[in-house]
This record gives C-alpha cells, sequence and structure tokens, in this order.
C-alpha cells in the first residue's frame, strides 16, 4: 500500500463537500461580491490620528524625524539570476517587494497600524490601516518628499478593508487596484517576496524538524481562520519556503471586487505529512481568493471540506514553523525531485502516480469548470481502451471513458483520485482532461505508463497478489452495487451458507445465503476490534472509491495476515480503499470463493490506531 501508518489529522472534524455543497458555495461567493459595503472618510485632522502611527511618526509635525532603518529603495525585482532557479510558470500575480516594519510599526503607538493614503501627504484621506504583520505592498517606484518625510507609492496586493475608495481613480489606468502611499519609514524589503526572511527563520532549519511525517500540532491555535496569502520562493537549490498567512472576513469596505480578509495574529492547529507534501490547517476552510496557489505549491480542498497546502513537488524533508504573533505559518521544504508550479487552473496537476501489473493509480488538484474531468486510456494508436475504473462519482465501473469529480473548484483547487485496470500489458497514455467554459478547449494532461509489475527491491511489506478475473470482477462489481444500492442481491452469487467475520478470526458466523440479504446481517456485533468500538458493518466500507485486486494483500503498511486453516485454498478478491493518506482511512473487505467460483466467507479488517 506504501501509506504511512502514523500520518493523521491533528485539527478538528470537517464537512464532506460534495456537489451540493460546491453549488452553496458559489452562491456564497456571488452573494459576497455583490453584498459590498460602500466606505467612509474619516474626517481629516491638523494633529495625529488618535491610536494609530501616522506616516511621520507623531501627526503632521516632521520636526523630530529619523531616517528609515532599512533601504528606502529595494530592488523591485526579487528575482535573481541564480543559475539553480527551476523553470517553472511565473505566478500570475504580482509578487511583493515590500512589506510593513513589523516591529517599526509595533513600537511607535499603543495601537499599531500604517495608515495608507490616497496622496503624499500626512493630511490626505486614509485609504486603509495596514497591522503589523501585512507583507503584501508592490512598490510602485514614485516617490515624493513632503515635510522632510519620503512618501513612497505602493500597491496593496493582500486583502484589507478599504475606508475610501481608490480604485479606477480617473486617469490614472489602474482597473482593479488599490493604490496609496506609505510613509517609507514604516516599509521594508520582503526578501523573495516573503513575509518571513532567512535572517529571522533560518532555511531549511526550523525548530519543528518534521521529517518523520508524524506532524507536530504546534501555536497559538484559532477556529474559523481564512488564509489570507499564500506565496513561495525558492531561497536555494535545496530550500523552497512557502508562507502561510492567516485572518478573518470583514464586513468593513471592500477590495476590488473581493471579499474583504483582515490579517489576524493567530495559526490553526496544523500537521504536516512530509511524504505527501501536505500541510493539514486544522479548520481552516476558506481562502481568499487571490492566495490559492503560489510558484510552487497550492491551496487544496481536501475530502473532508477542510483545507490544506499541498507543495507542487515531492519534498525530501521538511521543516514547519509557526509565528502566531504574525498569522503566520512557515513550511520549508527540500525537493527531492523536480519543482513544478501552477499553470492554469484548467488543467489538472498530477501529484502522484503508483503503477501496480496492470494497474495506474493516480491523485492529482485541478480547479476545471463545474469540478468535472475526463479520464481515458489511449493505447499506441490513441484509440480508447476499456479499463476497470475505480474513483469517480459512477462508482467502479468498466468502460472506455470515466468521469471524475473535484473536491473544489470555486475557492480552491479540488482533489482527485482515479484508479484503472487495463486488460492486458503495453505501452498506454492516461489522459486526464477538464473543459473549458468557453467549449473551445479542453486542457489536460497525459500520463504514459507500461505496466511493469512490483519492484523487487521495494522496502514495503510484499503479498502475493494475483491480477483479478473476470470472474473476481463480476463478484466484485456484484458486491458493491449492493453495498451502494440495495438491488443485485440474486447477483452476488452467494454459496449456500457464507461466513462474515472480522479479521479472518473475530465475530465469525456462519450466515444462510438468503439472510445476507437483509443489511443487518453484514454486522458485526463486538464491542471492540484491533483498538477500534463497534459495532462494525460490512457494507458501509464498500461504498468509497475501491480497488480489486486478488490474491494475498498487505495488512495496509504491515505484512498480510495468516489466513486460517478453514479458508486456506480458497480464492481471495479484495475490495480495499485508494489514494488514502494514512492507515487510519485503510479498510479492507476480503471476499473468499469456493471451488465453484460462489463466495464462501466475507471478513472486515481494519488498521490498529
Amino acid at each position: 500500500m506504501g501509506v504511512n501508518p502514523t500520518s493523521q489529522r491533528s485539527g478538528g472534524s470537517h464537512r464532506r463537500v460534495d456537489p451540493a455543497s460546491i453549488a452553496r458555495i458559489a452562491l456564497i461567493v456571488i452573494a459576497l461580491v455583490g453584498a459590498a459595503c460602500s466606505g467612509t472618510t474619516p474626517p481629516a485632522e491638523e494633529g495625529s490620528d488618535s491610536g494609530v502611527v501616522d506616516e511621520t511618526g507623531d501627526g503632521v509635525d516632521t520636526d523630530d524625524t529619523t531616517e528609515a532603518d532599512t533601504d528606502p529603495d529595494p530592488d523591485p525585482d526579487p528575482d535573481t539570476d541564480d543559475e539553480s532557479e527551476p523553470d517553472v510558470p511565473e505566478p500570475s500575480r504580482p509578487v511583493p517587494d515590500l512589506r510593513v516594519a513589523f516591529d517599526a510599526v509595533r513600537a511607535d503607538t499603543d495601537d499599531p497600524y500604517l495608515n495608507v493614503r490616497l496622496d503624499p501627504d500626512p493630511r490626505a484621506d486614509i485609504l486603509a490601516k495596514l497591522p503589523p504583520m501585512y507583507a503584501g505592498l508592490s512598490d510602485q517606484d514614485e516617490t515624493e518628499t513632503v515635510d522632510g518625510e519620503t512618501w513612497r507609492r505602493v500597491e496593496l496586493l493582500d486583502s484589507v478593508p478599504l475606508l475610501v475608495s481608490a480604485i479606477d481613480r480617473p486617469g490614472e489606468g489602474t482597473a482593479g487596484r488599490v493604490l496609496g502611499w506609505v510613509n517609507e519609514r514604516f516599509v521594508q524589503p520582503a526578501p523573495d517576496g516573503l513575509a518571513v526572511g532567512t535572517d529571522e527563520v533560518p532555511a531549511c532549519a526550523a525548530s519543528e524538524n518534521t521529517t518523520s511525517g508524524l506532524g507536530d500540532r504546534s501555536g497559538d491555535a484559532a477556529s474559523d481562520l481564512t488564509i489570507h496569502s499564500f506565496r513561495s520562493a525558492r531561497l536555494s537549490e535545496d530550500c523552497v519556503r512557502t508562507v502561510i498567512g492567516f485572518g478573518v472576513r470583514s464586513d468593513e469596505g471592500t477590495f476590488t471586487d473581493l471579499a474583504v480578509v483582515e490579517p489576524l495574529p493567530a495559526v490553526p492547529d496544523h500537521t504536516i505529512t512530509t511524504f505527501l507534501g501536505t500541510l493539514d490547517l486544522g479548520d481552516t476552510s476558506t481562502v481568499w481568493p487571490r492566495a490559492t496557489d503560489s510558484s510552487y505549491g497550492y491551496v487544496a480542498r481536501d475530502r473532508d471540506g477542510g483545507l490544506s497546502a499541498q507543495l507542487g513537488f515531492e519534498p525530501a524533508e521538511t521543516w514547519v514553523t509557526p509565528l502566531p504573533g504574525r498569522g503566520l505559518l512557515i513550511l520549508d521544504a527540500e525537493p527531492r525531485a523536480e519543482v513544478t508550479g501552477p499553470s492554469s487552473s484548467q488543467t489538472p496537476v498530477i501529484l502522484r502516480r503508483d503503477m501496480g501489473e496492470n494497474t495506474i493509480t493516480v491523485s492529482g488538484l485541478a480547479r476545471p469548470f463545474e469540478a468535472t474531468l475526463d479520464a481515458a486510456i489511449t493505447d499506441e494508436s490513441g484509440r480508447p481502451v476499456e479499463a476497470l475504473w475505480s474513483g469517480g462519482y459512477a462508482g467502479t465501473i468498466r468502460a472506455d471513458r470515466y468521469g471524475l469529480m473535484t473536491t473544489d473548484w470555486i475557492e480552491a483547487w479540488g482533489r482527485f483520485d482515479v484508479q484503472a485496470v487495463v486488460p492486458e500489458p503495453g505501452p498506454y497514455e492516461l489522459v486526464i482532461s477538464a473543459e473549458d467554459p468557453s467549449g473551445r478547449t479542453s486542457p489536460s494532461v497525459s500520463i504514459p505508463f507500461e505496466p511493469t509489475g512490483v519492484d523487487a527491491d521495494s522496502p514495503a511489506p510484499r503479498a502475493d497478489t494475483d491480477e483479478p478475473t473476470e470472474r473476481d470482477n463480476e463478484i466484485a462489481l456484484a458486491l458493491l452495487r449492493f453495498a451502494r444500492t440495495g438491488e443485485g442481491f440474486d447477483d452476488l452469487g452467494l454459496a449456500p451458507e457464507v461466513e462474515v467475520g472480522l479479521g479472518f478470526d473475530t465475530a465469525v458466523r456462519t450466515v444462510p445465503a438468503s439472510g445476507l440479504e437483509s443489511p443487518s446481517a453484514w454486522r458485526l456485533d463486538v464491542d471492540q476490534f484491533n483498538g477500534w468500538s463497534g459495532p462494525f458493518d460490512i457494507l458501509p466500507d464498500l461504498t468509497r472509491p475501491t480497488q480489486i485486486s486478488a490474491g494475498e494483500i498487505t495488512h495496509c503498511a504491515g505484512p498480510p495476515l495468516t489466513v486460517p486453516n478453514r479458508l486456506e485454498g480458497l480464492r481471495r478478491v479484495n475490495l480495499e480503499p485508494f489514494a488514502i493518506t494514512s492507515c487510519l482511512e485503510w479498510r479492507a473487505v476480503t471476499v473468499f470463493l469456493d471451488t465453484e467460483g460462489r463466495i464462501a466467507a466475507v471478513h472486515l479488517d481494519l488498521w490498529e490506531p
């Protein structure tokens, strides 16, 4: 299986996202866009703004000013000519090169906010008040000196409530942009476009080393946070840094046509699973629309409805550093292989691919129109090949095309998983495509593969597994249909009496074939099994995306179970979930067939928590 048995979530419970939920999310987004609040302009005062950092540090009096502690004219282009830089697509949004000078702003007044004004004048209207953790400023290379103070024109890239409108100011050609002026004493360079530099947190050497993949809960946890910013940069050949900012939704002001999120000094519970490159973000379930991806990663909707930060490459090692006082999580990762990044929101991104003797299993991300993808396998001539598919909304079926649904497409990148069993060895291509809303194109990704069998050098537990026969697939598909719809009982092919139980030796009982038409006959009334609390039910575990195999299987990440003498010699057909992230999600239903190909026993197995 290749699953880390100890990688598990530490956050709270989440909702499951289904198509109906996606539709509701769409209505919410539309409502937020349409419900823009009109801001108010605070009256101009001759003195300082009470409780707010003024651009001169003390109202409009400029007699006792100091120079900025940092270079007032940082290089607006943080890119370098380092030959180790990867060839990845450029980010679709501008990269910040300035951030609020956190310590300077906090030290200036008891209520530390940096004023952004409409014009370079301490008496001009205030456009926005930036909290000290704000890090999304783009230098416009324009400065003005007023009363001895240097003002710098900036664009606000990250969300913040606007007090007055500075969007589409007549004659400036700034459609959809938020521009204003700040006193440059209270801003400093954003190294590599990030909110946290290596002078504050050393690159790939943070205190919480999570190489083992066990994950650490840390930081001051908060619920119902929204992802406010999501940026990454390659600090060196061996280190990629992603900085995630958090905030809360605000009803104050508008930010272009988007809902507003205010930065907040808090971080969620979080768990890193290194071998998957996934940072689970606990109860966080919403994200600002401009903070969904970066050059090296994505914000992904998980199957339980929560959000995670997903690296776009396989990491060899990861480090997580929470800065709850600044509302930031820093994820550093050492790449194991080639680094890639987002291309277009419609093109699927492949995260993992696993090959079996005649099987391919793929996990990925996409933001396709209406969350739907199409999958097909083609041979060398380009003709579709009939395969046994699993993972999509149609369940496990045999077809030459297959429909998939992602976990999101409106707010974040959606996850998808698919498995296909081809009828015979040979070179193939798995093509996963997304329909363009215009109908003109179908962005797609092609995965060439040639089934080669199990790697004999793999350190994972081995099992003597066969490819399922036509009869095996018939039995498995009939059982899946009965579990999911209650139909097709007569197609199960049951022996006159059928043994049901747990793990081959627990709660074993024999049931007449006719009695199994009732769902209650598949229930196993025991208090405990492998650390889980009962009762247990075989049928519900067959309603999830399932892979079919025959013969011996591993006990998730452990060796195969020993079959008792009474079942020895019977052919085994196994139904297991696939594309899981933890052995805690693993359930196996093993069907034993007698010499006539009838179901003689059905057993449920679970991994020990």
